[in-house]
């Protein structure tokens, strides 16, 4: 895309839905990379054993992530290997995505958010229980300039035993409604 007289950014690319994948990593690297683009799509997709990341947002605008099952090892829960979960599932590193319905099944972090104007919402995380270093959701939200997360949890959401925000810089506003939290899950 040309930018050429124009006042707005510059996209790599624009407008694209991944649907319906199957995404193996085999251990050998991430499973979705997009980078400085507008209006992506990530719908209905199951990635698995990546080291790095399920899905990595850098930069852009406006990416949808929604119906999608992440996980760098398969299992349903109580892996006699969680300790060593190492990657990330979902890492936004740009503003106003949005990310809805997904299920992160194993990783050492399930959403981490740098970037701002970001919205979750029906995220069901259990990746990596907290006892073993692992956070549900963690806002890595930069300096002390203007950010805003709004995190909406449907009623029947829950998270299993992780923490299930933490900041690593203040936050304002946030918002957190409807959630439930189960066993030894904290915020």
């Amino acid at each position: 895309m040309s930018n050429f007289g124009s006042t707005s950014p510059s996209y790599n690319y624009e407008y694209i839905t991944l649907r319906d994948l199957f995404l193996d990593s085999n251990f050998k690297g991430g499973g979705i990379s997009i980078t400085n683009s507008l209006r992506i799509n990530i719908d209905n997709c199951y990635i698995t054993h990546f080291t790095t990341n399920g899905i990595l947002v850098q930069s852009g605008h406006e990416t949808y992530i929604r119906n999608t099952f992440i996980g760098q090892h398969i299992t349903a829960g109580g892996d006699k290997n969680e300790r060593k979960f190492s990657g990330i599932g979902i890492s936004l590193q740009g503003n106003d995505n949005a990310i809805t319905d997904v299920v992160i099944f194993s990783a050492a972090i399930g959403i981490l958010i740098t970037g701002q104007a970001n919205t979750i919402s029906g995220v069901h995380c259990y990746n990596k229980a907290s006892g073993f270093g692992g956070t549900g959701i963690y806002l890595k939200l930069p300096g002390n300039f203007f950010n805003y997360l709004i995190i909406y949890i449907k009623v029947k959401d829950y998270i299993y035993f992780l923490g299930v925000a933490k900041w690593a810089q203040p936050v304002r506003p946030a918002r957190l409604a409807r959630c439930f939290w189960q066993a030894k899950s904290k915020f």
